[in-house]
């Protein structure tokens, strides 16, 4: 699985979502936490009682949206971001926090990592580092890691080294966190693993630099990468080459359109690919075909190169789509800028699909000039109730004086309620 931007981004923007749901619970928590913690660290608590104080406490204690919500930065995130940024100056966490760290009682210890985290306690970095280093309790590690990423730290090795050791690649929780970590430190780390002989190493490096600022030494290495490593991992490497739109690729890839492994991110690096000559290989292949495959529909749609999607929108009504084709508009943001606009109201008008209709009468949404409001009204009555509902939902809430006619402000709540 390769870990773009885009995946990036929406994990960030979950968390943001989740984060703001629970701000309100997590004021409570706060006021009350300092008591619940005096009676934890006295208590004999059986494993069964921390679980609960754990799980009634997550919101406070737990690694949240307060350092994934930059995606960069070397500044240290501001206090608000701490449920507990205040507990730490006082006596009583002062008093314990190091001696809760050394413990004999795991859970204690889980619950010191925690809170170093929680409170933005920047002066304990060294503390979580040693715990990565000679904790025997995995999940203590794991929660070690967390915390030194929410402090927003530059020990970026030591914790690239954690994330291969502890990380699940195949369903990363813990990454994007560190992608938000100062990003000429993670280029710097990268730039030390990327020839490592483990292949978890390897991939982690490539995908760092896919979140670093370009430049011709990470052109060089991601391009050795495609050249060098095991066709199982070249497509990260490929993958970081896509995102930072490094050009002339032609050479190191177009023997990989031909493996099924590397074939589908060979070509959306093309796609996105600068270099002209790169970009009108991936047309050449798409002029050949009759149906025009879903790799090469996937690597036109998202990439970022303009006249790609003007291709793509033409492709809609005068190629052969896949039946099972669907499109998503939101990921494509290109898709609403003005010099799209015609080419997009021409396939609006021809394209016959009522699936690809739908989604793409999206795109519409809060134009208001004379030619997007007429397709929109047009698509009121379209024989297909979906298309006709997405029509609805697009004129809906649009500012134009031409929607507030009341044959179609009737045809807009009809299609509403269907």
């Amino acid at each position: 699985m390769y870990l773009s931007k885009s995946d990036v981004l929406s994990v960030l923007i979950a968390i943001a979502i989740f984060g703001g749901s629970v701000s309100a619970q997590q004021h409570t928590l706060s006021e009350s936490f300092p008591k619940a913690f005096e009676q934890v660290i006295k208590a004999d608590f059986s494993d069964e009682e921390f679980e609960n104080f754990f799980s009634k406490y997550s919101n406070v204690i737990d690694a949240d949206d307060g350092v994934a919500k930059a995606l960069s930065g070397s500044e240290r995130p501001d206090k608000s971001l701490y449920p507990l940024y205040d507990f730490k100056s006082s006596k009583l966490y002062q008093d314990n926090i190091d001696k809760l760290l050394v413990s004999a009682n795991p859970n204690l210890r889980l619950l010191a990592v925690k809170l170093i985290g929680a409170s933005g306690d920047i002066s304990r970095e060294d503390a979580l580092l040693t715990k990565l280093a000679i904790e025997d309790k995995p999940g203590i590690v794991v929660w070690a890691g967390m915390s030194l990423m929410e402090l927003k730290t530059n020990h970026t090795t030591e914790l690239f080294d954690f994330l291969v050791k502890y990380e699940d690649f195949g369903d990363a929780h813990m990454i994007p966190f560190y992608f938000g970590l100062d990003r000429n430190s993670i280029q710097k780390t990268a730039y030390e693993r990327i020839d490592s002989k483990n292949d978890k190493a390897k991939i982690l490096a490539a995908q760092a630099l896919s979140v670093t600022e370009p430049n011709a030494k990470t052109e060089q290495i991601l391009k050795q990468a495609v050249d060098n490593w095991d066709v199982k991992i070249k497509g990260y490497a490929i993958s970081s080459i896509n995102e930072l739109r490094i050009g002339n690729l032609l050479r190191i890839l177009q023997p990989l359109v031909n493996v099924p492994e590397t074939r589908g991110i060979s070509l959306a690096a093309l796609a996105n690919s600068p270099t002209e000559t790169d970009r009108k290989y991936v047309i050449g292949i798409a002029e050949e075909q009759q149906t025009i495959s879903l790799d090469i529909l996937n690597a036109l749609f998202y990439s970022k190169n303009i006249e790609n999607l003007k291709y793509w929108l033409r492709s809609l009504y005068s190629k052969k789509i896949p039946a099972d084709y669907d499109i998503y508009i939101n990921e494509q943001p290109l898709l609403e800028s003005d010099e799209l606009l015609p080419d997009l109201h021409r396939a609006l008008q021809k394209v016959t699909d009522p699936k690809i209709l739908a989604q793409l009468v999206e795109a519409l949404r809060g134009r208001t000039d004379d030619e997007s409001i007429s397709i929109v009204v047009s698509l009121l009555t379209h024989a297909d109730q979906s298309v006709r509902y997405f029509a609805a939902s697009v004129a809906k809430d649009n500012p134009s004086g031409k929607l507030n006619e009341p044959s179609i402000k009737e045809l807009i709540e009809k299609n509403l309620k269907n």
